[in-house]
């Protein structure tokens, strides 16, 4: 998009540094002041992508903006001036950094090293009893790869191929009418479809040619073979619904995998032959 602000290099007195973030672009002012310039570029899942929203920016910017004036008389804040729409100036503050772990329960990696017995995790000793839990997630939050592990089973759903408009033999795999002399032109068309008199309709969902494809689907039980949480990556072993770049959602498998009981290749028929050895 022509008129998206996706990348700025400005070169101000007194400038510093500068960091360039997944959507701001944060310069230092003599390590006094700080320039935040607020672009249009989009973050998915921690991917920068290639194109970017015209006035993204200045959205996101003027919302805080606003936030930070009506609250300003209950807890003073770092903003000075905002002289642009997508830019805010303010102080340059020191963080209090404290990080802890004020919930009972781990998930994703932590729980998978905290289950192998490891009980020191990002250098914070766990104590005993902790359980596993699927957090409830908020709309905004980040779900990365490591909610998933190697030899896992996953339910795979999208958005199956569009194969555009076909009859009934592609899209239902019906026969043919016979190829003999005075069949006709109808070797490909769909039979009789309506009822007799009574009821004199077509039934509903009678097969019938139309639009194939381009439908949610649903493939249970893949493997996960491989996760890769710095690239959060995730390989998936089977049949993945639709297209290449298309989106998928992956959940744990509703199926249950039963392991078959007695020895593989013997069977407990008598009448067969492994059987009776």
């Amino acid at each position: 998009m022509k008129n998206a602000l996706v990348k700025t290099d400005f070169k101000f007195p007194g400038q510093k540094s500068v960091y360039h973030g997944k959507v701001r672009d944060v310069y230092n002012i003599d390590d006094e002041l700080l320039v935040m310039v607020v672009s249009d570029r989009i973050s998915a899942f921690d991917v920068i992508l290639p194109e970017g929203i015209p006035y993204k920016g200045q959205v996101l910017n003027q919302i805080a903006a606003k936030f930070l004036d009506a609250t300003s008389d209950i807890v003073p804040n770092w903003k000075v001036a905002t002289p642009d729409p997508m830019v805010t100036v303010g102080l340059r503050c020191e963080p209090f950094k404290v990080e802890m772990v004020v919930r009972g329960y781990l998930t994703g990696h932590a729980w998978r090293e905290y289950k192998a017995g490891k009980r020191t995790l990002c250098g914070e000793t766990m104590p005993e009893g902790m359980k596993e839990n699927v957090p409830q997630f908020n709309v905004g939050d980040t779900v990365k790869a490591d909610v998933f592990a190697a030899g896992e089973k996953v339910d795979v759903t999208g958005i199956s191929k569009g194969h555009g408009y076909q009859g009934v033999i592609k899209r239902w795999n019906a026969g043919r009418s016979p190829m003999s002399h005075g069949a006709g032109p109808m070797h490909r068309h769909q039979g009789s479809m309506g009822a007799c008199s009574d009821p004199s309709k077509i039934m509903k969902g009678k097969m019938m040619p139309g639009h194939m494809g381009a439908e949610q689907v649903t493939v249970q039980n893949l493997d996960v073979v491989k996760v890769d949480p710095e690239l959060n990556l995730i390989a998936v072993c089977g049949a993945v619904p639709g297209p290449k770049g298309g989106i998928v959602v992956l959940k744990n498998t509703v199926k249950n995998n039963k392991v078959a009981k007695g020895e593989a290749g013997v069977s407990k028929n008598p009448q067969k032959a492994s059987a009776r050895k």
